[in-house]
């Protein structure tokens, strides 16, 4: 799907560089496994639905989930850069978010 995004130049998502120095490269060298990667719009909003809904509960622990959600994104990152493939990103950002939020039961 990431392919065929790039392909038709429609992103929905945040494109984000693999280093500083390809900050300011045209969204024509964006390519699936190359110098950028791209966090799908999903890859944030369901992290986001999950700490938006954990408020009403307390707005601390919906904090907590956030800052493990971030946590689980730059795992995510850590993995892209080590593996040199696309991934997907989903995965640990859950996992990680959902143990944000089991920790925030037992405490």
């Amino acid at each position: 799907m990431a392919k065929e995004m790039i392909e038709k130049k429609v992103v929905l998502g945040f494109i984000i560089p693999k280093e500083i120095r390809y900050f300011k490269d045209n969204l024509d060298k964006v390519k699936s496994g190359g110098n950028f990667i791209i966090l799908g719009g999903g890859d944030v909003v369901f992290p986001a639905l999950l700490a938006v809904s954990i408020i009403p509960q307390s707005f601390l622990k919906s904090l907590v989930v956030v800052l493990f959600s971030l946590i689980g994104a730059f795992l995510s990152y850590w993995i892209f850069t080590r593996e040199k493939e696309p991934i997907p990103a989903l995965p640990p950002i859950a996992f990680v978010s959902i143990a944000g939020y089991l920790i925030t039961l037992f405490f």
